[in-house]
């Protein structure tokens, strides 16, 4: 199902990557400012686990949110590369909102990936890749 994205704040903007990904970049978008926060969206189907965000080579991904949601009754688990660092248990379909109050950094070359069960899940990840 195709969706329509509005952007109406002057410093939010939004683009399609070559690989046909949306990437909505937030607050500051001027490069010699300081990097700008960026939204990764992945649906993972029941009983798969996907990447949901792979830095490129020398960076590190550092999260400031994740928004987490189900389908219906089920788990979903974050992974930075193989460790679990969240473990979440649905009872039914709803949506789960992770404000970071810190700066989490995922790990140099190290994946963000998710892992669902018993349901469909839909994460959002919102943060910036950093060069280490």
């Amino acid at each position: 199902m195709a969706q329509q994205i509005e952007i109406a704040y002057k410093k939010r903007r939004a683009m399609i990557n070559k690989e046909g990904e949306l990437i909505v970049y937030l607050g500051n978008n001027e490069p010699s400012l300081g990097p700008c926060n960026e939204i990764k969206y992945l649906e993972i189907a029941t009983g798969t686990t996907e990447t949901l965000w792979q830095p490129a080579t020398g960076s590190a991904v550092r999260l400031d949110a994740l928004v987490t949601s189900m389908d219906g009754a089920g788990d979903v688990e974050i992974f930075f590369g193989t460790r679990l660092v969240t473990h979440l248990e649905f009872s039914e379909k709803k949506a789960v909102p992770m404000p970071i109050n810190y700066p989490v950094c995922v790990g140099l070359n190290t994946a963000l990936r998710v892992t669902a069960t018993g349901a469909n899940a839909y994460v959002s990840a919102i943060g910036f890749e950093v060069v280490i």
